[in-house]
């Protein structure tokens, strides 16, 4: 059975043995997590992916992914949501945007948001001809032990709206291009 949309609400996601929460679907789904901690999950606090481009859509606000194996947030292959007023800290990556296969898009707005003490905060990448599209505003990213912002390949685009703090990381790294509120 396929659900149309999929909400968690004021949940404590913890200690699972692959993905807190993993939305992989084949039809158009909505993901909605909001004031909810995900924590110390193998994998990923949440991984998102889809057989093809948009289908796995999602909102995460006021959430908490901290000390997960991989990913506080893992936006995977066919992925397109948002984040805000979250708190990313202690994985491999706080917030993660890939693709696996060329022709495939991944797109994620973070908004006022923390990666902290992770190895890197905001990581972007795919194979060449795929497309991960990653804007970033009003968004903490400090103290991770090896880089701040990382672009994998020519095709990962990680924006900056220019209000963005990126300190005390050990490579801060760089925002690929710059965008402004319409």
């Amino acid at each position: 059975m396929a659900a149309g949309a999929v909400l968690v609400q004021s949940c404590n996601v913890t200690g699972f043995n692959a993905n807190g929460i993993n939305l992989a679907v084949t039809a158009a789904t909505m993901l909605s997590v909001t004031n909810s901690a995900l924590i110390q999950n193998t994998l990923n606090g949440v991984a998102t992916s889809a057989i093809s481009n948009d289908l796995a859509r999602f909102e995460i606000d006021h959430t908490r992914l901290e000390n997960n194996g991989f990913a506080g947030l893992n936006s995977f292959q066919g992925s397109r949501g948002t984040i805000r007023d979250s708190f990313a800290s202690g994985s491999s990556f706080g917030i993660a945007v890939q693709t696996m296969s060329p022709g495939q898009t991944s797109l994620l707005h973070i908004e006022n948001c923390t990666a902290t003490l992770n190895t890197d905060g905001i990581g972007a990448g795919g194979p060449s001809g795929s497309m991960e599209t990653v804007r970033v505003s009003d968004t903490l990213i400090a103290h991770n032990t090896m880089t701040g912002v990382v672009s994998f390949d020519a095709d990962a685009h990680i924006w900056s709206r220019s209000n963005n703090t990126v300190e005390d990381n050990t490579s801060n790294g760089t925002f690929t291009d710059f965008f402004s509120a319409k």
